[in-house]
C-alpha cells in the first residue's frame, strides 16, 4: 500500500524483501523497482537523482538494524523513517552505531 502511494504521489518507489514469494511485480505499481537486498537497493539508489527518502517497514529487529546498515552507505538522505512502536524504536536506534 505504501508502495503504491508513494507511486501515486510522483515517487520513484523501489521495494526490497529477501523473501522471492513476496517480491512478486504484480503486487506492486507498474513502474516500481525490486531487489532482493538490501545492498541491492542502496547501489541503486546511488544512481538516483533528486531526494532519497526511505521507509523501513520490516518484520523484524535484524532486518531493522541490516537495513539501517546498508543505507548508511548513501550519501544523502532527505528522509528515513522506521516503522515501529516506540519501544521498537528506540530499540533499534540505540544499537545503530554513531
Amino acid at each position: 500500500a505504501l508502495a503504491a502511494l508513494a507511486g501515486r504521489l510522483d515517487f520513484r518507489v523501489g521495494v526490497t524483501d529477501d523473501r522471492a514469494d513476496w517480491l512478486v511485480p504484480e503486487a506492486f505499481p507498474a513502474d516500481c523497482e525490486l531487489d532482493p537486498t538490501a545492498e541491492a537497493a542502496v547501489a541503486r539508489l546511488q544512481h538516483w537523482e533528486g531526494g532519497r527518502y526511505a521507509a523501513l517497514v520490516t518484520r523484524g529487529f535484524r532486518e531493522d538494524l541490516a537495513a539501517l546498515a546498508a543505507l548508511r552507505d548513501v550519501a544523502e538522505w532527505t528522509y528515513v523513517g522506521l516503522l515501529g512502536s516506540r519501544r521498537r524504536v528506540a530499540a533499534v536506534l540505540a544499537e545503530v552505531p554513531d
